[in-house]
């Protein structure tokens, strides 16, 4: 007598179960395309938001110094100086930026390295202004980082700050600090953008000497 094939039940497996197969067979075929896909997602993902909230100055200032620069000083620096520097990268915003590099004139290894991170700041030619305190300012002066600072009330190798009202207010205060102006090479001289930053600078030392 043949044997009889059992007819269908009719019931259908789990969803669970079913997912779960078909989950197994897609990760054994597609493992690595998987991966691959998630990494270029991550990537694009970090690119774009990178892009999105990159800021672009058109002015920095470098500080120099034992204190710390607060954001309430880089606030008022922005607020207050909008009027007189120029969109130099075209983005129709004007963004000062304050990079602060700690520095307290000792000679061990921490301020070592941050003396070759300033030398590096020195040298790109991003700021063209730098606030420099009295530990600093005797470090650098004696390396010819710095020119003569051009105003309409005369030249100077720098401008004390100490009291001047910008640095100082109920929310923050300098001691012993000094505005220096960069060096410009020949290269410098030659290219707009650059020009452009020299300008900006200049402008902004015009209106920091309306607070001495």
């Amino acid at each position: 007598m043949s044997e009889q094939i059992p007819k269908p039940t009719g019931e259908k497996e789990p969803f669970e179960v079913r997912f779960k197969r078909a989950w197994e067979n897609y990760w054994y075929l597609y493992k690595w395309q998987t991966w691959i896909a998630i990494v270029v997602v991550v990537c694009v993902a970090l690119f774009v938001g990178e892009k999105l909230t990159q800021v672009n100055p058109d002015v920095y200032i470098t500080y120099i110094g034992s204190s710390y620069i607060d954001e309430t000083l880089s606030e008022k620096i922005n607020q207050d100086f909008a009027d007189v520097i120029t969109d130099t990268n075209g983005d129709g915003g004007k963004i000062i930026q304050i990079n602060t590099v700690l520095f307290n004139g000792s000679e061990d290894l921490l301020n070592m390295a941050t003396l070759q991170k300033a030398d590096i700041d020195l040298m790109s030619g991003r700021s063209v202004l730098y606030l420099i305190d009295s530990f600093a300012y005797e470090t650098f002066i004696q390396r010819g980082a710095f020119r003569e600072i051009e105003t309409a009330q005369g030249e100077f190798s720098y401008i004390d700050l100490t009291s001047n009202r910008l640095l100082n207010s109920e929310e923050f205060h300098f001691d012993n600090v000094y505005l220096c102006q960069r060096q410009q090479s020949f290269e410098d001289k030659d290219d707009e953008e650059t020009r452009a930053k020299y300008e900006n600078a200049a402008a902004m030392v015009e209106k920091i000497l309306q607070y001495q």
